[in-house]
């Protein structure tokens, strides 16, 4: 039996929680692979837009945009951090 591959070393763990669609809205619990490396298609419009609606975290405080409450940004250079989600810009905080 020189064909058989061990399960455990292959499992990779799952997650559950709100998803929110950036396209239409739209919001629904899925389960899905962490870490999440691209978008989730969304059942109500169907495009691959939906993000977990709270970032995995662990007990961990997360930043939020303060517009939109977005969790994802993207660091723009000498501007900061630009929410993905509806394109504001924000300070880098400061952890002092």
């Amino acid at each position: 039996m020189s064909n058989v591959i061990e399960l455990d070393a292959h499992r990779i763990g799952w997650a559950t929680g709100m998803v929110r669609c950036d396209a239409c809205q739209h919001e629904w619990i899925s389960v899905f692979h962490p870490p999440l490396l691209g978008a989730i298609d969304c059942p109500e419009c169907m495009r691959s837009m939906g993000w977990p609606k709270w970032p995995l975290t662990s007990g961990k405080e997360i930043f939020t945009c303060g517009d939109c409450e977005g969790t994802t940004f993207q660091l723009v250079r000498n501007d900061g951090l630009m929410c993905c989600r509806c394109g504001s810009l924000r300070e880098v905080p400061n952890n002092d």
